[in-house]
C-alpha cells in the first residue's frame, strides 16, 4: 500500500490499522508458489510510535468512524480463495478480521471500503448494524470482484453478481463509486442492475455527496 509514502510526506499523523491477524498474509499464485502480501515489517518497526491498532468500533475524529468489517451474513468474494495466513501449522484462508471500513457521518453516511475483502454486502450489513436506518449517501472503494489472471474472466459468475446487486438494493445506499479491485466485467454486470446508482472510481475523480 501507500503507508511508506504516507510516512514520507506526513511525519505526525497516526496510522490506524485493524487488529493484527494471526499469521502472515500470503497469496498462493497459479504456479503454487507463495507471495508475501502483508505489511512491510521494517515499516511497522520504523513507524511503531504512530501506529494505532483498532479492535472495535472507534470514532477517531468527530463524525469519522472506523469499524471492523464484522458481519458474515453473506458469502465473501471468490478472489479471497488465494489469500492465506501462514503461521504455525498449516496455512489457513485469511478471514479478514483485520479489515476496516471508514464511515463519515455528515447528514447521511459516506462509507469507504478499501478493498472490501469481506464482501460488499457484509460491509453494508456492518454499517447498517452500527447506524440503523441511517441513509448511505455514497459508498466509495473497491469491491474485490476480481478477474482470473490467466483468462481475464471474472471469478464470480453472472448470477452471483446479479444476486449481489439485488441485495444491495435492500440497503439504503444512494450511490456506489467503485474501481481498483472491481474488474471491468463485474462493473458492467453491476451497472446493468444498478443503473445510475453506480459510477466508476478513478484518479482525480471529484465526488459530491
Amino acid at each position: 500500500g501507500g503507508a511508506r509514502h504516507f510516512f514520507e510526506v506526513n511525519n505526525t499523523a497516526p496510522l490506524f490499522l485493524g487488529e493484527a491477524p494471526a499469521g502472515h498474509c500470503y497469496s498462493l499464485k497459479e504456479d503454487q508458489s507463495w507471495k508475501y502480501v502483508g505489511l512491510d515489517a521494517a515499516l511497522l518497526e520504523e513507524g511503531r510510535a504512530r501506529l494505532r491498532w483498532i479492535s472495535g468500533n472507534k470514532e477517531i475524529f468527530p463524525g469519522v468512524y472506523l469499524l471492523p468489517a464484522a458481519s458474515r451474513k453473506y458469502p465473501v468474494p471468490a478472489g479471497n480463495r488465494s489469500l492465506y495466513l501462514k503461521g504455525p501449522g498449516q496455512p489457513i484462508h485469511d478471514p479478514f478480521g483485520h479489515e476496516l471500513l471508514m464511515v463519515v457521518e455528515e447528514g447521511g453516511l459516506v462509507v469507504f471500503t478499501g478493498c472490501a475483502h469481506c464482501g460488499l454486502l457484509n460491509l453494508l450489513d456492518t454499517v447498517s448494524q452500527h447506524f440503523p436506518k441511517k441513509p448511505i449517501s455514497a459508498l466509495i472503494g473497491g469491491l474485490h470482484l476480481t478477474a482470473d489472471q490467466s483468462s481475464g474472466r471474472m471469478l464470480e459468475n453472472e448470477a452471483e453478481v446479479r444476486a449481489l446487486a439485488q441485495a444491495v438494493l435492500e440497503y439504503p445506499v444512494a450511490m456506489i463509486h467503485t474501481g481498483h479491485c472491481t474488474c471491468a466485467q463485474a462493473y458492467a454486470h453491476l451497472q446493468t442492475f444498478l443503473s445510475d446508482k453506480i459510477a466508476p472510481l478513478y484518479s482525480g475523480a471529484v465526488i459530491e455527496v
